[in-house]
């Protein structure tokens, strides 16, 4: 009964969500002040405020959340549920929905973040786990900055949110499950939802609630809360992400952001990643030192340890100090209890003493340095050069007796880690703003590269070819829709795999002599037999819409008579393969392939493929002007093909998609463009076609029970259709990115049709 009751609620809510999601905030701000209060050693940060130019958008999503309450699904939902349920678990539901509803409606939750939020995430870690192995947790923090007035009362409907939660689950579990505390501190108000009993040494898996001023907060893991609380107050030892000079930098090359900014700081992400896998490489060899942190503690310790860690999460450090003392005088020679001990006393300003029993822990088999270095509670010690020192002696106690030599395959694992950790980090950082412009919405975005990238062997996969030049060579003015993407180095992409697998050793070596032999066999060599031939820059074209959309795809190549050979080869054997399939399975002849020569006088050497009883071809594959084609239709490459040759208009004399498109100045790694004004009809006629396909799989179903929810689900898609049909308010996208051989640079839009532009469009429907 209880586990179905927890279920109900969860249903309940689910179902109610439908009905009360929140809208977006119109009131504005005018610089992104949040980012001041995050911790510069985040990976990930995201500022949005509300912009006044962008209502529109909010106005057309409304349109479309007001047409699908409208519908009536969410009652159909309830309802749906209601009809396997008995009369006493259908009261459970009514009684959830009900708390749900009062619970949501104790919240403004467009008011919270009316002028600004935040968001923030990095990674802690690597952190041991008793059963051997390390994991790293997530840290994030949510900021949303409204007024004052509206943040208290926000907060409370908050905390009532987070004490039905904890009451609910205990329930629904029958006993004590999570709790709900409150505190202040660090001139914050904070409600915290913790799981109860967590065993010593366990990640912090709590969730925050605070308040300060006019900004509520969210935060997960670690102690990241109190850092956002010292950078609020002015008195944090860290700097916080705002003056960060590589946050500065970043977002100095880029145009003001009105609306967003996002912040990926690469070598912030893959830090824990790469501590957490060398650890694990030196794990692999005896002498690693004790990084199980003396998992099995005396009982009496083990409870007093638990205690002491209970203590320092509710940030009594002078409780948690007492209790450990306590634990260590019971395990005095256990390293865990000893490095707790330094942290404890760190964090209670004891430095000497911090060091004092940091040195101890180490020298008593407390052999992390991952651990130590990432150590948050170290922050006020780790210039000290005492601190210095236990460090380098953790790192040499963790490795010392470690066999690293090529026969142990510890020089190779650690070789491959640095090749292939080193694809990614070649990468400094990501930043994107966003910003409004008339009905058009824009973000632009810069991928940086470290320092040095085209120095990393991976580096000539992308690096090093040429940039393109005429996105429009191919492109008819009738296009609707088109994207010229450049291709990475296929060739440099082989040699580098083949280069990595070799640095396993004997058993890389194995591994390519069996890729030989088995390319022999088969009598196919990917070198020279595709990689060779194949360039890969593609082209896609589509003129058209709805169902007389037509498409044509261009792959550039680098030997046309080797293409038409391999193409040629290649259709042969798809069409003997079907036949010999046919043979064996009679019923297969119906998808048989046939191909046949294309008989238009400019299309020499282009087949038509045609698939079962069809008469007519689903398209035709040639060679021309430096590319496989595969198009739709004849008329289709025609127009191309003519369009290459100068004797047709190109995309550059359709003023409408010159006018929305993202152009490129000069050359450029890709360009696309994609006119959205079926982009509703396509989702309704989507969800008709799903629905018509799940009517006629409704006859071969024989359970009734199945086919009654089917049916309830098929009659909700139903109702999504015309709601769906009513996104009509796009007008297209598009996209151009550069790389100048150290950075990205992209640039996008979307734009919307004006309210007249949609009045006029409906009127002409």
């Amino acid at each position: 009964m209880n586990k179905r009751r927890f279920c109900l609620i969860t249903a309940a809510c689910f179902a109610l969500s439908t009905m009360t999601i929140p809208g977006l905030a119109e009131a504005g701000g005018n610089d992104f002040t949040l980012a001041a209060f995050v911790p510069d050693d985040v990976f990930l940060a995201i500022a949005e405020r509300p912009n006044p130019k962008r209502a529109f958008v909010r106005e057309y999503w409304d349109e479309i959340i007001a047409a699908a309450r409208e519908t009536g699904i969410a009652s159909d939902v309830i309802e749906m549920i209601g009809s396997y349920l008995s009369d006493g678990q259908m009261e459970e539901v009514e009684r959830a929905t009900k708390l749900v509803e009062q619970l949501l409606a104790g919240v403004d939750w467009a008011a919270l973040d009316a002028k600004e939020s935040m968001f923030a995430q990095r990674m802690s870690g690597p952190i041991e786990i008793p059963n051997g192995g390390s994991i790293l947790m997530p840290n994030f923090v949510l900021m949303m900055r409204g007024t004052e007035t509206g943040a208290s009362k926000n907060f409370a409907g908050l905390a009532a949110i987070l004490d039905a939660i904890a009451k609910e689950v205990s329930q629904a579990a029958e006993k004590n499950v999570v709790t709900v505390k409150r505190d202040e501190r660090l001139g914050m108000k904070i409600v915290t939802l913790a799981p109860v009993g967590m065993p010593p040494g366990a990640p912090d898996v709590a969730l925050h609630v605070a308040q300060r001023g006019d900004v509520i907060i969210f935060a997960f893991g670690g102690s990241i809360l109190d850092e956002v609380a010292g950078l609020m107050q002015g008195d944090s030892k860290k700097k916080g992400l705002a003056a960060s000079s590589r946050y500065q930098a970043a977002f100095e090359r880029l145009p003001a952001a009105e609306d967003k900014m996002v912040f990926v700081d690469i070598p912030a992400m893959l830090g824990p990643f790469r501590a957490m896998m060398e650890s694990a490489i030196a794990a692999r060899h005896e002498g690693g030192g004790d990084r199980m942190l003396n998992a099995h503690l005396d009982e009496e310790a083990e409870a007093l340890a638990a205690r002491g860690i209970n203590a320092y999460r509710e940030h009594d450090y002078d409780k948690a100090l007492a209790l450990t003392k306590q634990a260590h005088d019971v395990a005095p020679s256990d390293s865990r209890i000893m490095y707790n001990l330094a942290c404890f006393h760190s964090l209670a300003g004891n430095k000497g003493e911090a060091l004092s029993w940091l040195d101890k822990a180490v020298r008593g088999g407390f052999h992390q340095p991952n651990v130590i270095a990432q150590d948050d509670d170290f922050a006020n010690v780790r210039d000290d050069e005492r601190f210095k020192a236990a460090l380098a002696l953790a790192k040499q106690k963790a490795y010392e007796g470690a066999d690293f030599s090529a026969e142990s395959g510890g020089e190779t694992w650690a070789k491959l880690l640095n090749r292939l950790l080193g694809i990614p980090s070649m990468l400094d950082y990501i930043a994107s703003v966003e910003y409004t412009e008339g009905y058009s919405t824009k973000s632009d975005t810069i991928v940086a590269l470290v320092t040095g990238a085209e120095k990393h062997p991976f580096y000539p996969v992308f690096g090093k070819r040429a940039p393109l030049a005429d996105f429009a060579k191919f492109v008819p003015k009738e296009a609707v829709s088109f994207s010229v993407t450049g291709a990475i180095d296929l060739d440099e992409l082989y040699t580098f795999v083949l280069d990595t697998v070799a640095m396993a050793g004997p058993d890389g070596e194995e591994a390519l002599q069996k890729w030989a032999g088995l390319q022999a066999m088969v009598g196919f060599d990917l070198r020279k037999d595709l990689i060779s031939w194949l360039q890969g820059d593609t082209i896609k074209v589509t003129v058209g819409e709805g169902f007389d959309a037509q498409t044509v795809l261009l792959l550039r190549v680098n030997d046309e008579e080797v293409a038409r050979e391999k193409i040629t080869a290649v259709l042969g054997a798809i069409v003997a393969a079907l036949e010999k399939a046919a043979v064996q399975y009679p019923m297969l002849a119906m998808f048989g392939m046939r191909v046949s020569p294309v008989t238009h006088e400019k299309l020499a050497g282009f087949q038509s493929v045609s698939i079962g009883m069809s008469l007519q071809p689903v398209g035709i594959i040639g060679v021309a002007n430096g590319h496989i084609i595969l198009g739709s239709s004849t008329d289709v490459v025609l127009l191309c093909l003519e369009t290459a040759a100068g004797t047709h208009p190109n995309i550059t004399k359709n003023e409408r998609v010159m006018s929305e498109a993202v152009l490129p100045e000069n050359s450029f790694v890709s360009v696309s463009f994609t006119d959205e004004r079926r982009f509703g009809r396509n989702l309704s006629e989507g969800i008709a076609a799903v629905t018509m396909g799940g009517g006629m799989a409704m006859m071969m179903i024989p359970e009734p029970q199945i086919r009654k929810i089917l049916g309830k689900v098929l009659g909700m898609a139903a109702k999504l259709g015309p709601v769906l049909a009513k996104i009509d308010f796009y007008k297209s996208s598009g996209s151009c990115t550069t790389f100048d051989g150290k950075s990205w640079y992209a640039r996008t839009v979307t734009n919307y049709q004006s309210p007249s532009e949609r009045a006029e469009a409906l009127a002409a429907n």
